[in-house]
Protein backbone atom coordinates (compact mmCIF):
# COMPACT_ATOMS: atom_id res chain seq x y z
CA UNK A 1 0.00 0.00 0.00
CA UNK A 2 1.47 3.44 -0.75
CA UNK A 3 -0.06 7.05 0.90
CA UNK A 4 -0.73 9.54 -1.50
CA UNK A 5 -0.51 12.32 0.49
CA UNK A 6 -2.35 15.67 -0.42
CA UNK A 7 -1.77 18.72 1.26
CA UNK A 8 -0.31 21.94 0.79
CA UNK A 9 3.78 21.79 1.39
CA UNK A 10 6.17 24.22 2.28
CA UNK A 11 6.74 27.16 1.36
CA UNK A 12 2.97 27.61 1.67
CA UNK A 13 2.53 30.03 4.45
CA UNK A 14 0.14 27.72 6.52
CA UNK A 15 0.93 25.09 9.40
CA UNK A 16 -0.63 21.96 7.57
CA UNK A 17 2.26 22.78 5.17
CA UNK A 18 4.66 22.32 8.36
CA UNK A 19 2.93 19.49 9.47
CA UNK A 20 3.48 17.56 6.59
CA UNK A 21 6.61 18.14 6.47
CA UNK A 22 7.15 17.04 10.11
CA UNK A 23 5.37 13.67 9.59
CA UNK A 24 7.06 12.36 6.24
CA UNK A 25 10.52 12.31 7.18
CA UNK A 26 8.89 9.88 9.73
CA UNK A 27 6.24 7.83 7.76
CA UNK A 28 8.35 6.75 4.61
CA UNK A 29 10.35 4.89 7.65
CA UNK A 30 7.37 2.59 7.48
CA UNK A 31 5.32 2.96 4.17
CA UNK A 32 5.97 4.32 0.91
CA UNK A 33 4.64 8.11 0.36
CA UNK A 34 3.54 10.13 -2.66
CA UNK A 35 3.47 13.73 -1.60
CA UNK A 36 0.49 15.75 -4.09
CA UNK A 37 0.04 19.06 -4.40
CA UNK A 38 -1.50 22.13 -6.67
CA UNK A 39 1.70 24.71 -5.70
CA UNK A 40 4.21 25.57 -8.84
CA UNK A 41 7.00 25.15 -6.37
CA UNK A 42 8.09 23.33 -3.24
CA UNK A 43 10.86 22.98 -0.33
CA UNK A 44 13.84 21.15 -2.74
CA UNK A 45 14.56 19.00 0.76
CA UNK A 46 11.38 17.82 1.12
CA UNK A 47 11.07 16.24 -2.67
CA UNK A 48 13.91 14.34 -1.67
CA UNK A 49 12.40 12.66 1.11
CA UNK A 50 9.40 11.47 -0.83
CA UNK A 51 8.26 11.96 -4.78
CA UNK A 52 6.27 15.22 -5.33
CA UNK A 53 3.46 15.15 -7.51
CA UNK A 54 1.45 18.24 -8.74
CA UNK A 55 -2.45 17.37 -9.44
CA UNK A 56 -5.21 19.46 -10.81
CA UNK A 57 -8.55 20.11 -8.98
CA UNK A 58 -10.46 19.07 -12.57
CA UNK A 59 -8.64 15.51 -12.70
CA UNK A 60 -8.66 12.21 -10.85
CA UNK A 61 -4.99 11.88 -10.37
CA UNK A 62 -4.64 8.94 -7.90
CA UNK A 63 -3.17 5.55 -9.12
CA UNK A 64 -4.21 2.31 -8.84
CA UNK A 65 -2.43 0.89 -5.50
CA UNK A 66 -2.25 3.86 -3.26
CA UNK A 67 -5.06 5.21 -0.36
CA UNK A 68 -5.36 8.80 -0.49
CA UNK A 69 -4.72 10.77 2.36
CA UNK A 70 -6.93 14.31 1.85
CA UNK A 71 -5.71 17.27 4.42
CA UNK A 72 -8.73 19.70 4.57
CA UNK A 73 -8.46 22.99 6.83
CA UNK A 74 -10.42 26.03 7.03
CA UNK A 75 -8.78 28.09 4.10
CA UNK A 76 -10.07 27.82 0.84
CA UNK A 77 -6.51 29.13 -0.51
CA UNK A 78 -4.58 25.91 0.70
CA UNK A 79 -7.23 23.18 0.46
CA UNK A 80 -10.24 23.37 -1.73
CA UNK A 81 -8.34 21.81 -4.87
CA UNK A 82 -7.74 18.68 -2.18
CA UNK A 83 -11.35 18.90 -1.11
CA UNK A 84 -12.13 18.87 -5.39
CA UNK A 85 -9.95 15.70 -5.61
CA UNK A 86 -11.61 13.56 -2.40
CA UNK A 87 -15.13 14.29 -3.41
CA UNK A 88 -14.04 11.87 -6.54
CA UNK A 89 -11.81 9.54 -5.10
CA UNK A 90 -12.31 8.04 -1.49
CA UNK A 91 -9.70 8.09 0.76
CA UNK A 92 -8.88 9.10 4.46
CA UNK A 93 -9.41 13.09 5.41
CA UNK A 94 -7.65 14.32 8.25
CA UNK A 95 -9.34 17.23 9.66
CA UNK A 96 -6.98 20.33 10.71
CA UNK A 97 -10.64 21.82 11.78
CA UNK A 98 -13.89 20.55 12.40
CA UNK A 99 -16.08 24.02 12.08
CA UNK A 100 -15.84 23.64 8.08
CA UNK A 101 -18.46 26.37 7.19
CA UNK A 102 -16.54 29.32 6.15
CA UNK A 103 -13.88 26.59 3.99
CA UNK A 104 -17.51 25.08 2.19
CA UNK A 105 -18.93 28.57 1.43
CA UNK A 106 -15.70 29.69 0.26
CA UNK A 107 -15.66 27.05 -2.25
CA UNK A 108 -19.05 27.75 -3.37
CA UNK A 109 -19.03 31.60 -3.53
CA UNK A 110 -15.57 32.12 -5.60
CA UNK A 111 -15.70 28.28 -7.53
CA UNK A 112 -18.05 26.52 -9.39
CA UNK A 113 -21.98 25.84 -7.66
CA UNK A 114 -22.86 29.37 -6.22
CA UNK A 115 -25.98 29.83 -4.19
CA UNK A 116 -27.71 27.38 -5.41
CA UNK A 117 -24.76 24.70 -4.83
CA UNK A 118 -24.26 25.93 -1.54
CA UNK A 119 -28.13 25.90 -0.88
CA UNK A 120 -28.10 22.51 -1.77
CA UNK A 121 -25.31 21.54 0.49
CA UNK A 122 -26.92 23.39 3.27
CA UNK A 123 -30.10 21.54 2.59
CA UNK A 124 -28.73 18.05 2.58
CA UNK A 125 -27.02 18.21 6.02
CA UNK A 126 -29.45 20.70 8.13
CA UNK A 127 -32.85 20.31 6.35
CA UNK A 128 -34.67 23.18 5.14
CA UNK A 129 -33.48 25.58 8.15
CA UNK A 130 -29.95 25.31 6.45
CA UNK A 131 -31.01 26.12 2.98
CA UNK A 132 -33.24 29.41 4.01
CA UNK A 133 -30.05 30.60 6.40
CA UNK A 134 -27.84 29.78 3.72
CA UNK A 135 -29.79 32.43 1.71
CA UNK A 136 -30.17 34.55 4.39
CA UNK A 137 -25.90 34.59 4.81
CA UNK A 138 -25.35 35.00 1.13
CA UNK A 139 -27.22 38.39 1.36
CA UNK A 140 -24.79 39.21 4.69
CA UNK A 141 -28.02 38.59 6.70
CA UNK A 142 -25.92 36.46 9.34
CA UNK A 143 -23.03 36.69 10.84
CA UNK A 144 -19.87 34.03 9.72
CA UNK A 145 -19.81 33.07 13.70
CA UNK A 146 -23.56 32.69 13.93
CA UNK A 147 -23.64 30.03 11.17
CA UNK A 148 -20.22 28.61 12.55
CA UNK A 149 -21.50 27.86 15.73
CA UNK A 150 -25.24 26.14 13.92
CA UNK A 151 -23.38 24.88 10.73
CA UNK A 152 -19.85 23.63 11.04
CA UNK A 153 -20.24 21.60 7.67
CA UNK A 154 -17.38 19.31 8.45
CA UNK A 155 -20.22 16.50 6.80
CA UNK A 156 -19.95 17.50 3.65
CA UNK A 157 -16.11 17.51 3.90
CA UNK A 158 -15.99 14.11 4.69
CA UNK A 159 -18.90 12.48 2.98
CA UNK A 160 -17.99 9.04 1.55
CA UNK A 161 -14.88 9.03 3.27
CA UNK A 162 -12.85 5.84 3.98
CA UNK A 163 -11.60 7.17 7.95
CA UNK A 164 -11.34 9.93 9.37
CA UNK A 165 -8.38 11.52 11.58
CA UNK A 166 -8.96 14.35 14.11
CA UNK A 167 -6.71 16.15 16.28
CA UNK A 168 -9.14 16.70 19.14
CA UNK A 169 -10.91 14.89 21.33
CA UNK A 170 -14.07 16.77 21.12
CA UNK A 171 -13.84 16.77 17.00
CA UNK A 172 -13.48 12.78 17.29
CA UNK A 173 -16.71 12.27 19.45
CA UNK A 174 -18.39 14.46 16.63
CA UNK A 175 -17.13 13.36 13.43
CA UNK A 176 -17.82 9.24 14.68
CA UNK A 177 -21.40 10.37 15.41
CA UNK A 178 -21.70 11.64 11.81
CA UNK A 179 -19.87 9.04 10.27
CA UNK A 180 -19.88 4.52 9.36
CA UNK A 181 -16.32 4.48 8.34
CA UNK A 182 -13.58 4.61 11.14
CA UNK A 183 -12.73 7.70 13.28
CA UNK A 184 -9.64 8.28 14.94
CA UNK A 185 -8.21 10.87 17.28
CA UNK A 186 -4.26 11.59 16.93
CA UNK A 187 -2.77 14.62 19.00
CA UNK A 188 -1.50 17.20 16.48
CA UNK A 189 2.44 16.22 16.28
CA UNK A 190 5.73 18.45 17.06
CA UNK A 191 9.06 17.79 17.49
CA UNK A 192 10.19 19.16 21.02
CA UNK A 193 14.35 20.68 19.85
CA UNK A 194 16.84 21.26 22.80
CA UNK A 195 16.33 24.41 24.21
CA UNK A 196 18.47 27.16 23.84
CA UNK A 197 18.22 28.27 27.59
CA UNK A 198 19.36 26.41 31.09
CA UNK A 199 17.10 26.72 33.64
CA UNK A 200 19.10 29.17 35.13
CA UNK A 201 19.00 31.00 32.64
CA UNK A 202 15.22 31.04 31.87
CA UNK A 203 14.66 31.88 35.67
CA UNK A 204 16.60 35.10 35.54
CA UNK A 205 14.94 36.29 32.58
CA UNK A 206 11.59 36.17 33.96
CA UNK A 207 12.69 37.24 37.53
CA UNK A 208 15.15 40.69 36.10
CA UNK A 209 12.49 41.52 33.14
CA UNK A 210 12.45 45.35 33.22
CA UNK A 211 10.00 45.08 30.41
CA UNK A 212 8.25 41.47 29.60
CA UNK A 213 7.81 40.49 25.32
CA UNK A 214 4.58 39.82 24.39
CA UNK A 215 4.16 37.12 21.02
CA UNK A 216 1.01 36.92 18.86
CA UNK A 217 1.69 34.71 15.46
CA UNK A 218 0.23 32.56 13.20
CA UNK A 219 -2.67 33.31 10.40
CA UNK A 220 -3.99 35.61 12.53
CA UNK A 221 -7.91 36.24 11.64
CA UNK A 222 -10.09 38.33 13.77
CA UNK A 223 -11.00 35.18 16.00
CA UNK A 224 -7.76 35.62 17.37
CA UNK A 225 -8.70 38.28 19.15
CA UNK A 226 -5.84 40.87 18.48
CA UNK A 227 -8.15 43.95 18.50
CA UNK A 228 -9.15 42.86 22.12
CA UNK A 229 -5.38 41.99 23.12
CA UNK A 230 -4.54 45.87 21.60
CA UNK A 231 -7.23 46.94 24.26
CA UNK A 232 -5.97 45.31 27.09
CA UNK A 233 -2.76 46.49 26.93
CA UNK A 234 -4.06 50.32 26.48
CA UNK A 235 -6.09 50.00 29.47
CA UNK A 236 -3.59 48.56 31.51
CA UNK A 237 -1.68 50.91 34.24
CA UNK A 238 1.87 49.57 34.10
CA UNK A 239 1.47 49.11 29.57
CA UNK A 240 4.95 50.71 29.94
CA UNK A 241 6.19 47.03 31.29
CA UNK A 242 5.41 45.18 28.01
CA UNK A 243 6.11 45.21 24.06
CA UNK A 244 3.97 43.02 21.95
CA UNK A 245 5.34 41.91 18.78
CA UNK A 246 2.89 40.23 16.06
CA UNK A 247 4.24 37.80 13.28
CA UNK A 248 2.32 36.51 10.41
CA UNK A 249 -0.52 37.23 8.30
CA UNK A 250 -3.20 39.62 9.39
CA UNK A 251 -6.91 39.85 7.86
CA UNK A 252 -6.59 43.45 8.21
CA UNK A 253 -3.21 44.61 8.49
CA UNK A 254 -4.39 48.70 7.61
CA UNK A 255 -7.06 47.92 10.71
CA UNK A 256 -4.88 47.15 13.09
CA UNK A 257 -2.50 49.78 12.60
CA UNK A 258 -5.13 52.07 12.94
CA UNK A 259 -6.32 50.72 16.27
CA UNK A 260 -2.58 50.86 17.44
CA UNK A 261 -2.19 54.54 16.73
CA UNK A 262 -5.72 54.89 17.99
CA UNK A 263 -4.64 53.53 21.45
CA UNK A 264 -1.34 55.15 21.44
CA UNK A 265 0.62 51.42 21.33
CA UNK A 266 3.27 52.61 18.40
CA UNK A 267 5.92 52.15 20.57
CA UNK A 268 4.59 49.22 22.46
CA UNK A 269 3.60 47.29 19.65
CA UNK A 270 5.51 46.30 16.65
CA UNK A 271 3.62 44.10 13.20
CA UNK A 272 6.41 42.50 11.33
CA UNK A 273 4.31 40.18 9.21
CA UNK A 274 4.96 36.80 7.79
CA UNK A 275 9.08 36.13 8.51
CA UNK A 276 11.61 33.81 8.22
CA UNK A 277 11.05 30.74 10.62
CA UNK A 278 14.53 31.44 12.54
CA UNK A 279 13.59 34.77 12.97
CA UNK A 280 10.36 33.90 14.51
CA UNK A 281 12.34 31.27 16.80
CA UNK A 282 14.56 33.50 17.92
CA UNK A 283 11.51 35.65 19.10
CA UNK A 284 10.22 32.73 20.82
CA UNK A 285 13.57 32.03 22.89
CA UNK A 286 13.11 35.67 24.41
CA UNK A 287 9.28 36.02 24.81
CA UNK A 288 7.63 35.93 27.90
CA UNK A 289 3.91 34.70 26.84
CA UNK A 290 2.64 33.55 24.02
CA UNK A 291 -0.98 34.98 23.39
CA UNK A 292 -3.49 32.55 21.35
CA UNK A 293 -7.00 33.20 21.98
CA UNK A 294 -9.77 31.96 19.54
CA UNK A 295 -13.00 33.02 19.46
CA UNK A 296 -14.42 31.31 17.74
CA UNK A 297 -12.41 28.37 17.88
CA UNK A 298 -12.82 26.26 14.14
CA UNK A 299 -12.34 22.92 16.58
CA UNK A 300 -8.70 22.87 15.89
CA UNK A 301 -5.69 21.16 17.34
CA UNK A 302 -2.73 24.69 17.11
CA UNK A 303 0.05 24.13 16.03
CA UNK A 304 0.88 27.43 16.79
CA UNK A 305 0.44 26.16 20.54
CA UNK A 306 2.85 23.44 19.90
CA UNK A 307 5.31 25.36 18.74
CA UNK A 308 5.43 28.54 21.99
CA UNK A 309 5.33 25.03 23.89
CA UNK A 310 8.72 24.32 22.24
CA UNK A 311 10.33 27.21 23.42
CA UNK A 312 8.67 26.66 26.88
CA UNK A 313 6.96 29.79 27.01
CA UNK A 314 3.92 30.17 28.42
CA UNK A 315 0.39 30.45 26.63
CA UNK A 316 -2.64 32.61 27.05
CA UNK A 317 -5.93 30.50 25.45
CA UNK A 318 -9.80 31.16 25.26
CA UNK A 319 -11.37 28.22 27.25
CA UNK A 320 -12.83 26.65 24.15
CA UNK A 321 -12.94 23.94 22.02
CA UNK A 322 -9.14 21.90 22.43
CA UNK A 323 -8.13 24.42 24.41
CA UNK A 324 -10.28 23.70 27.12
CA UNK A 325 -9.06 20.16 26.84
CA UNK A 326 -5.54 20.98 27.84
CA UNK A 327 -4.21 20.27 31.30
CA UNK A 328 -4.57 23.36 33.69
CA UNK A 329 -1.41 23.30 34.74
CA UNK A 330 0.07 23.86 31.20
CA UNK A 331 -1.89 27.22 30.03
CA UNK A 332 -3.65 30.33 31.05
CA UNK A 333 -7.07 30.48 30.52
CA UNK A 334 -9.61 33.24 29.19
CA UNK A 335 -12.57 33.61 28.83
CA UNK A 336 -14.33 33.21 25.33
CA UNK A 337 -15.94 37.24 25.19
CA UNK A 338 -14.10 38.33 28.27
CA UNK A 339 -10.98 38.85 26.92
CA UNK A 340 -10.05 42.75 27.10
CA UNK A 341 -10.77 42.56 30.91
CA UNK A 342 -9.28 39.13 31.60
CA UNK A 343 -6.05 39.62 29.78
CA UNK A 344 -5.34 43.00 31.66
CA UNK A 345 -5.55 40.34 34.95
CA UNK A 346 -3.07 38.02 33.23
CA UNK A 347 -1.03 40.97 32.12
CA UNK A 348 -0.76 42.20 35.66
CA UNK A 349 -0.62 38.44 36.88
CA UNK A 350 2.66 37.88 35.04
CA UNK A 351 3.98 40.94 36.72
CA UNK A 352 3.56 39.66 40.20
CA UNK A 353 4.61 36.13 39.83
CA UNK A 354 6.81 35.63 37.11
CA UNK A 355 8.12 32.65 37.73
CA UNK A 356 4.70 31.04 37.51
CA UNK A 357 4.48 31.85 34.27
CA UNK A 358 7.18 29.82 33.66
CA UNK A 359 6.45 26.81 34.97
CA UNK A 360 3.47 27.10 33.29
CA UNK A 361 5.47 26.82 30.02
CA UNK A 362 7.68 24.41 31.30
CA UNK A 363 4.60 21.65 31.58
CA UNK A 364 3.18 22.79 28.28
CA UNK A 365 7.08 21.58 27.00
CA UNK A 366 6.74 18.83 28.98
CA UNK A 367 3.13 17.98 27.49
CA UNK A 368 4.80 18.11 23.83
CA UNK A 369 7.70 15.94 24.75
CA UNK A 370 4.75 12.84 25.71
CA UNK A 371 2.19 13.16 23.96
CA UNK A 372 3.42 15.20 20.22
CA UNK A 373 6.19 12.96 19.06
CA UNK A 374 6.39 13.46 15.12
CA UNK A 375 7.40 9.57 15.23
CA UNK A 376 4.69 8.54 17.28
CA UNK A 377 2.38 10.01 15.17
CA UNK A 378 3.92 8.36 12.16
CA UNK A 379 3.34 5.48 13.03
CA UNK A 380 -0.76 5.90 14.57
CA UNK A 381 -1.26 7.00 10.99
CA UNK A 382 0.09 4.72 9.31
CA UNK A 383 -1.78 1.75 11.47
CA UNK A 384 -4.98 3.61 10.74
CA UNK A 385 -4.57 3.85 6.96
CA UNK A 386 -3.76 0.15 7.15
CA UNK A 387 -6.42 -0.70 8.91
CA UNK A 388 -9.04 1.19 6.74
CA UNK A 389 -7.32 -0.16 3.49
CA UNK A 390 -7.80 -3.34 4.55
CA UNK A 391 -11.20 -3.14 6.09
CA UNK A 392 -12.20 -1.82 2.39
CA UNK A 393 -10.46 -4.60 1.00
CA UNK A 394 -12.07 -6.77 3.32
CA UNK A 395 -15.60 -5.56 2.32
CA UNK A 396 -14.65 -5.43 -1.52
CA UNK A 397 -14.10 -9.13 -1.43
CA UNK A 398 -17.64 -10.10 0.47
CA UNK A 399 -19.35 -8.10 -2.32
Amino acid sequence: MRLDWFSPLPPARTDVAQYTARVVGELVRSTEVALWTAQARWDAGLARVAPVRRFRAGRTEVEAGGLAVYHIGNNREFHAGIWSVARRVPGVVVLHDVRLFEFVFQCYRHGAGGLAGFAAVMERFYGEAGRRDAGVFWEHGLSVRYMMEHYPLFPAVIEGARGVVVHTRAGASLVAGALAAPVEYLPLPYPAAPLAETPDERRRRYTDAAVYRLVMFGFLNRNRRLEAVLEALAAHPRRERFRLDVFGELWDRELIAGLVRKLGLEAAVQVHGFVPEERLDAALGQAHLALNLRNPSMGEASGTQLRAWRHALPVAVTRTGWYAELPESTVRWVRPDHERDEMVETLSDLLARPLDYMQVGEAGRALLESDHSPRRYATLIDQFCRKCWERDSRAARAG
